[in-house]
């Protein structure tokens, strides 16, 4: 029995990264032009992608993505050593940014059965910003600013509930490491 052949590649890391050194998909010019025009957009805009199903917009917004990561990360100083060989040769290298972009892949299809949908976008952007700086809450680093705009909402966490009063906003999240109470909260769940 003749068996079929897969034609398509999961968007994994190794997988996008073996992409963008070898430039597979030829995409590099067409990665580093859009990231350069993210540049120049100085608003809010939302920006959609639309493709057949199999036509690679995952891939392509995963190399965006990955490609971000990398320019981030050395912005900041932080360790691109295992980075660095999949961008030494390409043209990604090259890209030079005004503004430094925190990228966040949310994946839909991951997150299809969690019982609240903006829940589960806010534990990926937590533990993306984890990422790149301290998670833990204390009164010094919260800002008012932050503050004022958390009590305009009302969320319910698991673990925590914040409904209007800053003051019990900022007694609620002092000394808590947001990102370990997420972690938490998903695991229960």
């Amino acid at each position: 029995m003749k068996k079929f052949k897969k034609y398509n590649i999961d968007p994994t890391d190794e997988n996008i990264l073996k992409a963008l050194e070898s430039d597979t998909y030829e995409r590099a010019t067409h990665i580093k032009n859009f990231i350069e025009g993210l540049d120049l957009i100085d608003t809010n805009m939302f920006i959609s992608l639309d493709a057949r199903w199999g036509e690679g917009k995952t891939f392509y917004i995963r190399q965006m993505e990955m490609t971000l990561r990398y320019l981030s990360k050395k912005h900041f100083g932080k360790d691109v050593t295992e980075l660095e060989p999949y961008f030494s040769k390409s043209r990604l290298k090259t890209i030079e940014l005004e503004n430094t972009y925190l990228p966040i892949y949310y994946n839909a299809w991951l997150y299809d059965y969690h019982k609240d949908p903006l829940m589960s976008l806010t534990y990926v952007l937590v533990k993306e910003c984890g990422k790149y700086v301290s998670t833990v809450m204390d009164n010094s680093s919260i800002k008012d600013k932050f503050l004022s705009l958390l009590s305009s909402f009302s969320l319910t966490f698991p673990f925590l509930q914040i409904s209007g009063d800053w003051k019990n906003i900022k007694e609620n999240l002092n000394g808590k490491d947001i990102l370990e109470e997420i972690k938490t909260a998903e695991e229960i769940h």
